[in-house]
């Protein structure tokens, strides 16, 4: 057990993965099994560390403040991932890719030359049909979304700071515009209800086709409901 130190601020510091030390050109010729996406010839990158939001299910495995790489720093390693492995195809695996609509632009913009498929990570409430109709013509094919609940009395216990309003919105503009869907409802939350489970399991099954998973929640040490699982 390491001891606690401050977190990194700069990303930009940090070096790149080791994959040579690491083999990654075997690994990389391996069927990807990575949240709906089964493709050989794919690369794993952390853009962002953190998350700025504070759910109460949520552990931030990588520090408590968001932190974001340069957009010259993360296209750096893509340009050594695609030239050195040939990626094909890119998982963003971040908390939270970006809330900032001009840096997704950005990012839109310079990954389209690559003419690689890729995945990450939204909140609902983050994204819009412009931001959507602009991931779908950089080759985004799947968006994750932390969805949680459809009832608002859960969400606002869970401090997602989002509705089902939102959720609605978001799910729908995506489904349109053909950008596969991954997200999870989860269950047991401090408020949950049988009324607050029903309204949420009523919303998943007249609403299957955008393929919603179901889950418990878990409790992970650090979070506030570890913290009152204690109490």
């Amino acid at each position: 057990k390491t001891k606690k130190r401050e977190e990194i601020e700069n990303l930009d510091l940090i070096d790149m993965p080791d994959y040579e030390g690491f083999n990654f050109e075997n690994i990389v010729d391996l069927e990807a099994n990575l949240l709906s996406i089964n493709k050989k010839k794919t690369g794993v990158i952390i853009a962002s560390r953190s998350c700025p939001f504070q759910c109460t299910f949520c552990f931030h495995s990588s520090g408590s403040k968001y932190r974001q790489r340069s957009l010259d720093n993360i296209f750096k390693e893509i340009d050594y991932l695609v030239s050195k492995y040939s990626i094909e195809f890119l998982f963003i695996a971040d908390e939270l890719f970006s809330y900032d609509f001009e840096r997704v632009e950005k990012f839109c913009t310079r990954i389209k030359t690559y003419n690689i498929k890729w995945w990450t990570e939204f909140r609902v409430n983050d994204v819009s049909v412009e931001m959507i109709e602009m991931l779908k013509n950089a080759n985004c094919i799947s968006v994750c979304y932390g969805l949680e609940s459809a009832d608002n009395k859960i969400l606002k216990s869970m401090r997602k700071n989002i509705t089902i309003e939102d959720i609605e919105k978001a799910l729908k503009i995506t489904y349109e515009a053909g950008i596969i869907i991954t997200g999870a409802f989860i269950f047991g939350d401090i408020d949950e209800t049988v009324e607050t489970y029903k309204n949420t399991i009523n919303w998943w099954q007249k609403n299957r086709h955008y393929g919603i998973s179901l889950n418990l929640i878990l409790v992970y040490p650090g979070t506030y409901l570890y913290k009152y699982a204690l109490k």
